[in-house]
Parts: C-alpha cells; structure tokens; sequence
C-alpha cells in the first residue's frame, strides 16, 4: 500500500514504476530529494503553484500544495531512470 508517511509513499512510487522496491541507499536518495523539495516549496510557495499549475489537470485543494509539489519532483526522477523509460 502507499502509506501516510513520505518514505511509505516514495517506496510505493518507486515500487509501481520500477516493478520492484527500492534498494536501502536509493530509498534514502529519493526520501532525501522530497525533503529538499518539500523544504523549498513550504519557504516559497508560488514556486510550489508554479510547479503544480503545469498540466490539464486539477490540483486537489485538499492536498498540501508544498507535499505535492515535491512529490512530483521525485516522481519526476523515478519515471526518468533508465529502468523505467522503454527504449525501441
């Protein structure tokens, strides 16, 4: 399942791109990017709604805006491992 906490969330992201779970070190890489982002975002939120406002779709208001923003940006990582990306 995802979880409630960060680390639980980034395994479960990890997990569903990659069709695995992260290996210790690279769980500690992603968890330690999201806390940079979400630290970011949380001092300057115009650059967490600048983030969020690219795309079709709706952000949901029920969700911290700073939390999600740093969640796109390690989602952002995890879909541009080469693991992930299929190649002809």
């Amino acid at each position: 399942e995802r979880g409630e906490g960060a680390e639980q969330r980034l395994a479960w992201l990890f997990r569903a791109a990659t069709a695995r779970c992260p290996e210790p070190t690279e769980l500690a890489l992603l968890v330690a990017r999201y806390e940079a982002a979400l630290a970011r975002f949380a001092a300057t939120p115009a650059a967490a709604d600048e983030l969020l406002a690219v795309g079709a779709s709706a952000v949901d208001p029920s969700h911290p805006r700073a939390q999600l923003a740093a969640t796109a940006v390690v989602a952002s990582i995890v879909l541009n491992l080469d693991e992930v990306l299929t190649r002809p």
